[in-house]
């Protein structure tokens, strides 16, 4: 239920075999992250003390219907308002950060196991991962950790999607685009509804503007405002990858997280166009660019996809206005 047909099980992960001691030292090296991570002051992040109040205070939003009571977050409202009943509403944060980010590395981690070190690597120097969902939007964060356990440990990306969806509104467009590539196998009936369904979004904006996907809309919105460069360095950063994936691959289009990949960048791309909101869905396209490559790793179209996304990560610390090294920096001298 809510998984994958039994022909598209294994595009999921590899099922590769390491040496215990390997496994051992990447374990240790997952756990110094989250440890890192997990330990740090709580007042460096811009949105630390908004994640405290969760804890602080036992907040109930009032709905005048069950859409808003779903846009309102149930799963993390629960979640934030029981696990005060263990920990200390501090420890509590800490034991959030901890937790979501070994999800998210054993997780992504699992797809390929002997790729450990490029794992943990990406994970710190992408902007978009330890030191932006895993440091400031903590909550978006665990949302995503959680549709990954179960996409890749237990293969039901559709029940992984709606239970994200619970924690971050933010997850019902991966939801959706989960929904209609487990329905069409096709590649080219994926690109067609992809952009049937941008057309449909572009139609319901001023809906969606209403609703304000949790009423935080200007949160949401990215501070660069989207500019050309920006679009140009997404089109550079992402279509070769996807060539090389469909041409180099081992599993071609066939896979999974390909079909994700080129649904979601055909949806989310646009949707920033004419969405601010949207641009915070980015954050998911990385992410699942990253897993296409990893599964396909050991053909000639895998490494060369990674040591590709490598070099825009390089590209992003040193040419644009990345503050990943300053925030580990904060990370590690708090």
């Amino acid at each position: 239920m809510l998984g994958l047909s039994k022909n598209n099980l294994g595009n999921l992960r590899l099922d590769v075999k390491i040496h215990p001691l390997v496994s051992f030292i990447g374990i240790i090296l997952f756990l110094t992250i989250g440890i890192l991570l997990s330990t740090r002051n709580l007042d460096i992040a811009k949105d630390d003390h908004n994640y405290l109040s969760y804890f602080y205070y036992r907040k109930f939003e009032e709905a005048d219907s069950f859409l808003i009571y779903l846009i309102e977050e149930p799963l993390w409202r629960l979640y934030t308002t029981s696990i005060v009943a263990v920990f200390k509403p501090e420890n509590a944060l800490r034991f959030t950060l901890f937790i979501s980010t070994l999800m998210f590395l054993f997780s992504v981690n699992r797809v390929n196991v002997r790729m450990f070190i490029f794992v943990a690597l990406i994970f710190i120097l992408h902007s978009h991962f330890a030191t932006q969902m895993y440091f400031n939007q903590i909550r978006q964060g665990l949302a995503l950790s959680v549709f990954l356990f179960c996409t890749i440990y237990n293969r039901k990306p559709l029940l992984g999607a709606v239970i994200a969806t619970l924690f971050h509104t933010s997850f019902i467009f991966p939801l959706i685009i989960i929904f209609l590539i487990s329905k069409v196998n096709s590649v080219k009936w994926i690109i067609i509804y992809s952009i049937i369904g941008i057309g449909i979004l572009y139609l319901s904006v001023n809906v969606l503007g209403q609703l304000d996907i949790g009423r935080r809309t200007n949160s949401y919105s990215f501070e660069s405002k989207l500019s050309v460069n920006f679009y140009i360095s997404i089109f550079l950063r992402y279509i070769p990858l996807l060539f090389l994936m469909k041409f180099y691959g081992d599993k071609g289009t066939s896979s999974f997280w390909y079909k994700l990949s080129l649904s979601s960048f055909i949806i989310i791309v646009p949707f920033t166009l004419f969405y601010l909101a949207a641009g915070r869905l980015m954050y998911y396209v990385s992410v699942f660019f990253l897993l296409m490559i990893l599964e396909q790793s050991r053909s000639l179209g895998g490494k060369l996809g990674l040591l590709y996304y490598i070099l825009f990560l390089i590209v992003d610390l040193f040419l644009f206005e990345s503050t990943v090294i300053s925030d580990w920096g904060l990370i590690i001298s708090s």
